[in-house]
């Protein structure tokens, strides 16, 4: 039988709500701790691009990389698509792409956004 998802294979057992809520819990971390070294490398990259808006070029950094990051969870994921899990994981990218912009913002060299 062919396994579709890396989680069969964790030895993990998660019974009842403390272990959903704990397993809620490391998700967002997960997305939000593997989402913020790739939205600081790819806001370096693109800080000299000059954009005409530089606040949502680094959102959109922030939103490629939280998508990375919440595909990468799939793997292992031991949930499939539970409200509040879902609910969790769009918080998770949320809070990446706002602080992404507020990067963008602060950090822009762009002289077309001082114009």
């Amino acid at each position: 039988m062919v396994c579709g998802r890396l989680a069969e294979f964790v030895p993990v057992q998660l019974s009842g709500a403390h272990d959903a809520r704990r397993a809620i819990v490391v998700s967002l971390l997960f997305i939000i701790g593997l989402s913020v070294p790739l939205s600081a490398a790819l806001i370096v990259m693109l800080r000299r691009a000059y954009s005409l808006a530089p606040p949502l070029t680094a959102a959109m950094a922030g939103l490629a990389s939280a998508a990375a990051a919440a595909t990468l969870l799939n793997f292992f994921h031991p949930f499939d698509a539970a409200l509040a899990d879902l609910a969790v994981h769009a918080v998770a990218v949320l809070i990446v792409v706002a602080a992404a912009r507020e990067v963008g913002r602060r950090t822009s060299q762009n002289s077309f956004a001082r114009l």
